[in-house]
Order: structure tokens, then sequence, then C-alpha cells
């Protein structure tokens, strides 16, 4: 096969040709544009289509660009590590929140482990331009803002990373602004992380609280590594305080002592540097790494809330590992209406306890109890000390859960046409219905105003067993 003398224009063409002799094989898209594994299809290949080397003496050959249906171009930009005024990453090594970083950790896997699923790109060129898929969160989205025209062009394809979720009355600036005063506290009621007018099911939440925004959750990822000490063998039972940093101890001394009555109390508390006052009696381990809580956990009889961080993956992992999780129940519910933590978060949701989640499950791996009621904290703790549970994870957060979430969700709304909550009324309704005036303010999760003489209804559905996340319709 003849080459030109002066090949300066066409640098790669040898390096390509060798490369083609075992490369063409590892994609098919080669073999729909002619390449057999002779020379000439090599060569005729990396003269028209990817203009590597000169074309064949004498010899016209055209090709039209293959479009292949395998590929999604997805875009990853996690907005919480990119934003160096907040410190995520730095502050997930001294007892910072991990939740976020685990949720985007158990995506990216997804994405990388099951490429037959999600594949991610092709060698060859293509018609296909531009992402498929935008998934972010709430911050990098606002990184965006300096290119409007980039979110008017993708907006229907971006997805945002939401853990605690969206609810359509903080959606909308035009909604928010108007009704600003019946949505908070009072004189505090502000929304400077919503009023991103997507669609509500463009919100991926961390557990499936509402129907209204999608779920992704994550995995409860089971370590092998040994107990700390074997759990039962130190003659008192052995409590672990859900609380990583110093402040999420504030005002439970009364609830510590009860349980430092019944129990050898163990915490995690990277910023505690004294064993006076609540942390006296307490064996501190500071800040541990991932299998060293799991050693912990496997060795102790029960993970205790103290009602904050609210929602976070830890009960999950720690119930996983055989412990009872005591979930300090709220009454009444917090909210934004009066929690500071929740006055700016998009949404109405009221928490019943420290992990709502988790009431659906019960004995005898979760007892929910309201601290303010002594007798009935001492008597759960009592009870929980007595349990044996296996091991639990819930199938919507085991690693097998998480990729068919993932696929659900990818496969389902991937592009421009997002499922959508669409009004429907039944012509022989037992009540006169009407469908909302606004479909982009239909929502399962909100509550008309008081006093109105409203009541929303919306579809029923079925679960399948052990989870809440899947209908039984959607696994077949």
């Amino acid at each position: 096969m003849q080459f030109p003398k002066d090949m300066s224009l066409y640098p790669k063409c040898y390096e390509k040709m060798i490369w083609m002799f075992s490369g063409w094989k590892t994609h098919k898209c080669y073999a729909e544009y002619g390449i057999d594994g002779s020379l000439c299809s090599f060569r005729r290949y990396l003269s028209v289509v990817e203009n590597h080397c000169p074309p064949l003496p004498s010899e016209s050959v055209s090709y039209k660009l293959v479009e292949t249906d395998t590929i999604a171009k997805v875009m990853l930009h996690m907005g919480v590590l990119a934003d160096p005024n907040i410190n995520f990453g730095q502050r997930s090594n001294s007892g910072g929140p991990l939740g976020e970083l685990l949720q985007w950790t158990d995506l990216i896997a997804c994405l990388f482990l099951h490429v037959d699923l999600f594949p991610v790109g092709s060698p060859c060129p293509n018609n296909r331009q531009g992402v498929d898929l935008i998934i972010t969160d709430i911050v990098g989205l606002r990184s965006f803002n300096s290119r409007k025209d980039f979110i008017v062009q993708h907006k229907c394809r971006i997805r945002l990373l939401d853990s605690f979720g969206t609810h359509v009355e903080f959606n909308y600036k035009s909604y928010f602004n108007a009704h600003q005063s019946d949505l908070g506290m009072q004189g505090k009621s502000r929304n400077p992380w919503g009023g991103n007018e997507l669609k509500l099911l463009q919100y991926w939440t961390f557990f499936p609280h509402t129907p209204d925004n999608d779920f992704l959750g994550f995995a409860i990822h089971k370590s092998n590594t040994k107990p700390m000490f074997e759990r039962n063998s130190r003659g008192r039972p052995v409590s672990l305080i859900y609380g990583k940093e110093k402040y999420m101890w504030s005002g439970s001394e009364a609830v510590i002592d009860i349980l430092k009555n019944l129990t050898e109390v163990h915490a995690t508390v990277a910023d505690a540097k004294d064993s006076s006052g609540m942390f006296s009696n307490v064996t501190n381990h500071g800040f541990l790494n991932g299998s060293a809580i799991a050693a912990l956990m496997k060795s102790s009889n029960i993970f205790f809330g103290l009602g904050f961080p609210l929602e976070g993956p830890a009960p999950l992992e720690a119930i996983a590992y055989g412990a009872v999780f005591i979930n300090p129940k709220f009454n009444p519910p917090k909210s934004r209406r009066n929690m500071m933590f929740l006055h700016e978060k998009p949404t109405l949701r009221e928490f019943t306890s420290q992990l709502p989640y988790l009431e659906r499950f019960g004995k005898p791996h979760v007892y929910t109890v309201d601290f303010s009621n002594t007798s009935a904290l001492k008597n759960a703790i009592m009870q929980a000390i007595k349990e044996k549970p296996d091991p639990f994870v819930p199938e919507e957060y085991t690693p097998e859960g998480i990729t068919f979430v993932s696929m659900m969700v990818f496969f389902s709304i991937a592009g421009c046409s997002p499922l959508q909550l669409v009004n429907s009324t039944e012509p022989y309704a037992p009540f006169k219905c009407s469908l909302q005036s606004n479909p982009l303010m239909f929502s399962c999760a909100s509550r008309p105003p008081t006093g109105r003489g409203v009541v929303r209804i919306c579809p029923c559905r079925d679960y399948l067993l052990e989870q809440v996340a899947f209908c039984r319709n959607c696994v077949s």
C-alpha cells in the first residue's frame, strides 16, 4: 500500500493504522463503517471518516456519519465540590456532611460499572451533538448562571441531586413571591435554594418522600471489616450516639444521662477535645473513617439519634450491621416554619422524626420515641437492648436497588421528554372534582390552604415488599 512521501499533514496516520489491526474490534461502530480487518478498509476509514490518513489513490469513497442509538452523552457537575466557598470536600474529612458525596459516588459508580447499560460515548464520529443529560446539584446549577443561553438550551436535560426535595410552591419564583408570607417563619421566608423552575421530576432526592420529585437514593455498602469488639462482650450493652460534631449534642444532656445509666456510651465526635460535661463517661473515638465506623456499628447494640442531622445515611448503615436505631420523634413535627435548619429549604415537608423513612419499618430495627416522655424513652432503650435483629437493608438501598433505580430514572427521562404528573378526573367521581388550573402547579405533596374547603386527590399506588420506591408494576 502506497503512502505519499510527504506525510506532514497526517502525523498520526501510521500510529492509527497500527492501532487498527487490533483496535477495530473494540467497538461495533468500526464494522458499521465497513471495516473488515483489511488494510484497505483501515485506510479508507482513517482517510474519509477521521481524516488521519491521505485518501487512497484514484478511489473515491463517501461515508455517511453513522447514527447510533446506544450513545448517551452525560455531563456530571458536582457543584458542592466545585464551589471553593463551601469547602464541602475538606469538611468531609473532619466530621462534615457526607450524604451528598455518598449519593454522587454511588451514581458515578452505576454509570461506570454498567457501561453496557449506560454507554457514555463511541470512538467513531457520529451525528449526535451536545449532551443528553446534565446531572448536577443546586450549587452546580447556579454556577451556570453566567451562561443563560446554555441553561435555556438544555433546561429539559438538567437533573438536580436535591437531598430534601423541592415543593411546587418554591419551584416557581412568581408563586413564591406572591405567597411569601404564608410559606415559612414569620419574617424569615426566603427561598435561596428554590426558584429553579424545572419540572418537579427533574429533582432527584435522597429518600423517597414525595411522588412529586424523583427518587435516586444511595447504596448501603456492607463492609467486611471485623467488629471493633464482639457485641455483648463488654458486660453492659453498648450504644453509639449519632452525632459526629459537638453542636449536634447541644440540649441533649438529660437524654444522654438516661442513656449512660442503661448502656456503655460510645461516640465519634470529631471536635470534642475533652471528656467533661456531656462527654464524661463517654468513649469518644473522634473522627473515624468508613471502615472504623462499620466496625464500631457491628459492636453496638443501639445507634442512638439526638434529633440531628435530619435524614442522614448512618441509621440505615447501623441497622444493616444489626444495631437498633433509636429514632427521636418530633412533636410537633419540624419544618421550615419552626426549625432554623429547614427555614430556607424549598419544601414544606413536616419531619415527624429524625428519619421519617425508617418509621414504617419499626421493631425490631427501629424504635421511634418521643424523648420528652422520659418513661417511654427508658422503656424503648431497655426493649431495644433485648432485640437481636438480623441485619436489614431495604431493597431500594441495596447496590442492586440503586442500580435498578438509576436505570429507571436514566432511561425513563433521558432527553427532553421527562415523565410528568398529569391532571385527570373520573367522569363519574362521587364528588365534584376540578382540575388544577395551572398544570405546572400540580402537586401530590402540597396541601391546599386550610379553610378553603378543598381536598387534593392524588393517585394511589402500591409497593413491592421491603421498600417504598418501586411499585408492583414497575418491575416485571
